[in-house]
């Protein structure tokens, strides 16, 4: 390496130079400060400097947050506005999108049950990657996570499965959640199957698009208020409560519907409901109806006169099983673009009164099994000779009435 001279002869110059080498020697420190790994008895520390955006992670059973871990071995997750390491960490690393140790993860033992507790920290707490799909999925054995103030999702885009398959999670704090920009919901809660109470009542879902299977298989909850569901982008809504086998307190009557296109399975065995009033949705554009209220036997009363079905194309299964079902006006439906009414009311079998006074059959070429198990004598309502005909022609039991014009 070369010597650095100063001429002594000039005052101006020998400053400079001077002055650039202070300069140059500070950067250089606080260049490798600011960037490098820092530790604490051979642990990684945070670095301060950055923005603590929490990395991505992903479905694998493996992948906690850039660490290589097994995800069925943590128990708890804490997230904390905190710079230090502990000195009698299991193992901690870097767990920042950038890769800038400006978020760090870390695991104990608190119990000595061998079943890790995961602590992620911050400057200030983390920030939520935008992409948090996947965050929280597949943490088998995880009871609680504890999100403080210190998780921050206001730039969150993207929550699809985010706690997908957390089966153990009973109870889940979302108090502090910002979802303002969040567009993909889909799954998020996809087989929370321990989840017994869910308050999400402060979500905005102005800019959501999609709730397909949000809540699936969450079989434990009882009651579910999405009163203040700002629904209106929502194209998806497809198996949205299937599997929800507990639940007999829904609330969705502020739904607004008129973008959704799919419901399918959107009820599927709900089993312990009683009543559903869903005059307020708009089905002008849903295509698929298939299994919307398969498996909903407690389901006593269900208002849907207003549901206009013009679009639709299967029904397939659409009320299958739904056996404590008295009575059912389906008036308002328009099935002229319908091709599947296969096993549409199959195991409704105390069904006694049915209109279905708007009904066309032209298109429909699958009806096999349309009123099995129907055992009570049914009144069936049809506009014309051709609808009795084709009702007949599959329940041969039933008393036919043309409506009165």
């Amino acid at each position: 390496m070369g010597t650095l001279h100063f001429n002594y002869k000039n005052p101006q110059k020998k400053i400079l130079y001077f002055t650039i080498v202070v300069v140059f020697l500070f950067m250089s420190i606080g260049y490798s400060v600011l960037t490098s790994d820092l530790s604490i008895n051979g642990r990684v520390m945070v670095s301060g400097y950055k923005e603590p955006i929490l990395a991505m992670n992903s479905s694998s059973k493996t992948a906690v947050f850039n660490g290589t871990l097994d995800k069925s071995k943590i128990e708890k997750i804490e997230f904390k506005n905190s710079k230090v390491v502990p000195d009698n960490v299991i193992d901690s690393w870097d767990a920042s999108a950038n890769k800038d140790y400006s978020v760090v993860a870390y695991t104990l033992d608190e119990d000595s049950n061998d079943l890790y507790e995961l602590y992620i920290i911050g400057k200030g707490g983390v920030k939520a990657n935008p992409n948090s799909s996947y965050a929280f999925y597949g943490f088998s054995n995880l009871h609680s996570i504890d999100f403080g103030d210190n998780y921050d999702t206001s730039e969150v885009t993207n929550m699809y499965v985010m706690f997908y398959g957390c089966s153990e999670l009973d109870n889940l704090n979302l108090d502090k959640f910002d979802t303002s920009k969040t567009v993909n919901m889909g799954g998020m809660f996809y087989n929370c199957s321990n989840l017994t109470y869910l308050d999400i009542s402060g979500f905005n879902t102005s800019a959501v698009t999609n709730m397909q299977t949000m809540f699936y298989n969450c079989k434990l909850l009882s009651r579910l208020d999405l009163n203040n569901f700002d629904t209106s982008k929502v194209d998806n809504m497809q198996s949205m409560f299937n599997g929800c086998s507990n639940l007999t307190e829904l609330i969705i009557s502020n739904f607004k519907t008129g973008n959704v296109t799919t419901m399918r399975s959107m009820f599927y065995n709900c089993k312990l409901l009683n009543r559903l009033d869903l005059n307020n949705f708009d089905t002008s554009r849903v295509a698929n109806m298939q299994s919307m209220f398969s498996g909903c036997s407690n389901l006593a009363e269900l208002i849907i006169s207003n549901f206009k079905t013009s679009n639709v194309t299967t029904m397939l299964e659409m009320f299958y099983n739904c056996t404590n079902l008295t009575n059912l006006d389906l008036s308002s439906f328009i099935t002229s673009n319908v091709v599947s009414m296969e096993s549409m009311f199959n195991g409704c079998m105390n069904l006694q009164n049915l209109n279905l006074s708007n009904f066309a059959f032209d298109n429909v070429t699958e009806k096999t099994n349309m009123f099995t198990l129907s055992y009570t004598p049914m009144n069936i309502t049809v506009k014309d000779n051709i609808a009795k005909e084709f009702i007949l022609d599959i329940n041969s039991s039933a008393n036919v009435i043309i409506k009165e014009v």
